[in-house]
């Protein structure tokens, strides 16, 4: 769900979608420059997937694991991802094993494979880096989001619930609500609340609600683009590159009108972030880029 979604689902994919299966780019093999099987330190082969999972990861994720349950049971198992190899680990061990002895080595592809809309899209995120980079962006976003100034909003959060309740007790049973949609458009409402505060109201609720079906259609065209690595194809003023360019200038353009009233106002508004350095005022560092 725009921003929101980024904080919630990172591609805007289902949890029961995400939890199957651990994906370690760590282990992204260039189909090009290795060997055409991969063994283990004791010599035994790695079993793969043939088909490419570049996109069916993020689509059909818990029928990819199954497969790689049936070829490999619990050991680790490759799929191939557009021209790279990646090894998938699924076990308690295996992921103990890759944080105690090669986190360090961890790299990600370009755009993380999924080509050049994402990397308009989500390149900049904190998702899609890693080192240096990564390291800094964590340390200007963190602060508003640990718990304590997140703790400190509670009592707003809970008054937000109680409305919410009201608004729904009158019109539904509780065994008719769908907890899915209504508890997930509840969580969007309250985060939108922490990110805006002052500056949130019904309207502006309302065009994140539309923004958020921009953001699905993005989204679903990234994942089935048949062409994701194609420069050319990407820049026609059509399909994915044109929903890109839609959904940026209207997020933009949103969130310009945003800071813009809570400064004029005086507005308490987390979006208006600051740098590593409190005096500094850090709102404008990602309309630059």
């Amino acid at each position: 769900m725009a921003a929101i979604a980024l904080v919630q689902q990172f591609l805007g994919l289902e949890q029961e979608q995400q939890d199957v299966i651990f994906f370690a780019s760590a282990f992204a093999f260039n189909l090009m420059r290795r060997s055409k099987y991969l063994t283990t330190d004791q010599g035994k082969r790695i079993k793969e997937i043939p088909a490419d999972s570049r996109m069916s990861k993020f689509l059909h994720s818990r029928e990819l694991s199954q497969q790689g349950e049936d070829a490999a049971g619990t050991e680790p198992y490759l799929i191939r991802s557009g021209p790279y190899r990646e090894l998938v680990i699924s076990q308690p061990d295996q992921v103990h094993e890759f944080y105690q002895h090669d986190s360090k080595k961890h790299t990600k592809p370009r755009n993380l494979n999924l080509g050049e809309p994402f990397g308009r899209f989500m390149g900049l995120c904190v998702g899609a880096e890693y080192g240096d980079h990564w390291r800094t962006i964590r340390n200007h976003f963190d602060p508003p989001f640990a718990f304590h100034p997140v703790a400190l909003r509670i009592p707003r959060f809970r008054r937000e619930i109680d409305a919410w309740l009201e608004n729904k007790v009158p019109n539904v049973v509780v065994n008719e609500l769908n907890s899915k949609v209504d508890f997930r458009f509840l969580v969007f409402k309250l985060l939108s609340l922490y990110l805006y505060e002052d500056a949130f109201d019904d309207r502006s609720y309302w065009t994140l609600l539309e923004l958020n079906d921009k953001y699905d259609g993005v989204v679903v065209g990234i994942l089935t683009s048949k062409h994701p690595d194609s420069k050319l194809y990407n820049l026609c003023p059509s399909g994915p590159y044109k929903w890109l360019q839609e959904f940026q200038v209207k997020w933009r353009d949103f969130n310009r009108l945003i800071i813009e009233n809570a400064r004029t106002g005086g507005w308490a508004c987390p979006v208006i972030y600051r740098r590593v350095d409190p005096q500094e005022d850090f709102t404008e560092i990602g309309n630059r880029r």
